[in-house]
C-alpha cells in the first residue's frame, strides 16, 4: 500500500517539475508584464479608373503622363508596443511596414485618392520603420503631457472632432475633413491637454496645445533643428465642448514652410509643399477648423452626422512662388450602426478637399472639387472585418484641369482587416 502511494507521489512530483520548467521557459520569452503588443494588418485589393475630356490616353492633367490605373494588391502592418510604469502613463513604440508607394491609393498623383492607412519606408517596400516613439503621462487629475521624438500632432488631443469612422479616406476620415489643421505633422514634439471633469452625462470642456517639428533631428540649422526657420514646425491648438452624443470643436494650426495641408486638390496641395528655398523668409500658413458632430443615443435608422469646415491662409512669404493665397475645405459624413447584422456598419461621406478660393494676383480660381466615399464594414469577429468601398473624385487635379474640360476618378476597394 505504501509502495503504491510513494509511486503516485513520484509521478505527481515529476508532473510538477515539468510544469515549473514550462512556466520558466514562458517567463523567459514573454514581454514585460507592463508591456502589451497590439497589431493591425490591412490587405487592400482595388483600383482607380479615370475619365473626362482632359484624359488623353493614359495621361491626366497636371503633368501626369502615366496614370496609376492598374488593379493593385497592397498591405500595411502595424505593431504597437505599449508600456506603463505607473498604470497611468504610456510609453508607445510603433513599427510599420507597407508597399503603397506606387499605388493610386497612396495619393502620389492626385492627393484626393489617398487612403488613411498607407505607408512605405524610404528604404523601399517591405522595410520596417519605427514611426512612433513617445511618452505620455498625467500631471494631475485634469492635465496630461506628452513628449516624443516621433510623435504626431493629432495624437496629442483630448477630442477627436468627428464620429465618422470609415478608416478609409485620408481627408474624409483621417483628417476629419479639415486637413489644414489636422495635417498629421510628425516629428519631435511636446503637447499638453486639459479636460474639465464633470459628472457622467454632463457636457465638459477640453483643450489641447502641442508643437511638432518634422526636422527636429537635423543638426544643421539651415536644414532643420528646433526653433529654426527650417524646423518644419507646427503649433496646433484645440478647444471644444463635448456632451452625450455631440461635440463642437474649434482648431487652429500655425505651420512653417516645410509643413503642408496633408490633402488637397493637386493644384493646392502642390502649392502647400513648395520648398522653403523657393519662398521668402517667414513663409507660413494659418489654418482654422470647425467641426460639429451628433450621434443618436439609441441604435436605429438615424445615422451619426459629422461636419467640418476648414480654412488655410498663406502669408506673403508664399507670394513669390505660388498663387494660392487662401484655401477652404468642407465635409459631411453619415454613419449607421448594426446595418443588416449586429456589429456591421455603413457610411457615406461627401466633401471638398482643400481647394484654392483666393489668389495673390486677384484672379478668380477654378479649383473646386467634390470627393465621395461609401462603404460597408462586415464584422466576422472583433478581430476580422471585410470592407468593400467605392470612391469618386470630381476634378482631383483642381485648377490643373484645363479650362472647359473635365476630369474625374472612380475607385473601388476591398479591404481585409486583421487585428490582434
Amino acid at each position: 500500500m505504501l509502495t503504491a502511494l510513494e509511486q503516485e507521489l513520484l509521478v505527481l512530483q515529476g508532473r510538477v517539475d515539468t510544469q515549473r520548467t514550462t512556466v520558466g521557459v514562458l517567463e523567459a520569452t514573454q514581454f514585460s508584464p507592463t508591456t502589451k503588443l497590439k497589431g493591425l494588418a490591412n490587405f487592400d485589393l482595388g483600383a482607380y479608373g479615370y475619365g473626362g475630356t482632359a484624359k488623353q490616353g493614359n495621361r491626366g492633367p497636371g503633368g501626369v503622363e502615366s496614370l496609376e490605373s492598374a488593379l493593385t494588391f497592397n498591405y500595411q502592418v502595424r505593431l504597437i508596443f505599449d508600456s506603463s510604469f505607473t498604470g497611468n502613463d504610456l510609453l508607445r513604440i510603433r513599427l510599420i511596414s507597407g508597399n503603397y508607394a506606387d499605388s493610386a491609393f497612396n495619393g502620389g498623383q492626385y492627393r484626393a485618392t489617398k487612403l488613411v492607412r498607407t505607408s512605405q519606408s524610404q528604404a523601399g517596400p517591405e522595410a520596417v520603420d519605427i514611426d512612433r516613439v513617445y511618452y505620455s503621462f498625467p500631471l494631475n487629475f485634469s492635465w496630461h503631457a506628452t513628449v516624443g521624438s516621433r510623435v504626431r500632432n493629432t495624437e496629442m488631443l483630448v477630442i477627436q472632432p468627428s464620429v465618422y469612422q470609415s478608416s478609409l479616406g485620408d481627408f474624409l476620415y483621417g483628417t476629419f475633413g479639415a486637413s489644414g489643421v489636422y495635417n498629421k505633422q510628425t516629428g519631435g514634439g511636446v503637447g499638453i491637454t486639459w479636460r474639465q471633469h464633470r459628472p457622467q452625462a454632463r457636457p465638459y470642456i477640453a483643450a489641447a496645445l502641442n508643437t511638432v517639428a518634422s526636422n527636429a533631428s537635423e543638426g544643421d540649422p539651415s536644414e532643420g533643428g528646433l526653433l529654426t526657420d527650417r524646423s518644419a514646425g507646427s503649433l496646433l491648438a484645440q478647444l471644444g465642448v463635448v456632451g452625450p452624443g455631440w461635440g463642437v470643436v474649434a482648431g487652429y494650426r500655425y505651420g512653417q514652410c516645410g509643413t503642408d495641408i496633408r490633402v488637397g486638390t493637386q493644384y493646392t496641395y502642390n502649392a502647400s509643399k513648395t520648398a522653403c528655398d523657393e519662398l521668402r523668409a517667414g513663409a507660413a500658413t494659418n489654418n482654422l477648423a470647425v467641426n460639429v458632430y451628433w450621434q443618436p443615443r439609441q441604435r436605429g435608422w438615424l445615422p451619426s452626422i459629422s461636419t467640418a469646415w476648414g480654412l488655410t491662409a498663406f502669408n506673403q512669404g508664399y507670394a513669390s512662388a505660388i498663387q494660392t493665397r487662401q484655401a477652404q475645405s468642407w465635409k459631411v459624413g453619415l454613419q449607421w450602426k448594426d446595418v443588416l447584422a449586429k456589429g456591421n456598419r455603413a457610411g457615406l461621406a461627401v466633401g471638398a478637399v482643400p481647394f484654392t478660393t483666393a489668389r495673390f494676383d486677384g484672379q478668380t480660381p477654378r479649383d473646386g472639387n467634390t470627393t465621395w466615399e461609401g462603404w460597408y464594414d462586415i464584422r466576422f469577429s472583433d478581430a476580422i472585418s471585410l470592407t468593400p468601398a467605392l470612391f469618386y473624385q470630381n476634378r482631383p487635379a483642381g485648377q490643373n484641369t484645363p479650362r472647359g474640360e473635365t476630369f474625374n476618378a472612380l475607385g473601388g476597394l476591398l479591404r481585409l482587416t486583421l487585428q490582434f
